[in-house]
């Protein structure tokens, strides 16, 4: 079976991050990726530092690179 790989933004990890539910992740994916500049954002959040260590230490979860955005979709 093929795995399930995730990209996740700032909302869903705040809500389960107050909830003590980022462990769901796991359960849902196999891989789930999260862009630094999400990090950043739910870090900055009053919980934030809470649940970006909860989600860096979740086997599933990993801290990626952002990706520069094209020109043309930005224009």
């Amino acid at each position: 079976m093929a795995s399930k790989r995730w990209i996740v933004n700032a909302s869903p990890l705040i809500l389960l991050g107050k909830t003590d539910n980022l462990d769901l992740l796991g359960a849902l994916a196999d891989v789930v990726a999260v862009p630094q500049a999400v990090v950043d954002e739910v870090g900055a959040k009053p919980d934030g530092i809470r649940i970006v260590q909860t989600l860096t230490h979740n086997p599933p979860c990993r801290v990626v690179d952002d990706e520069a955005i094209s020109p043309d979709i930005l224009s």
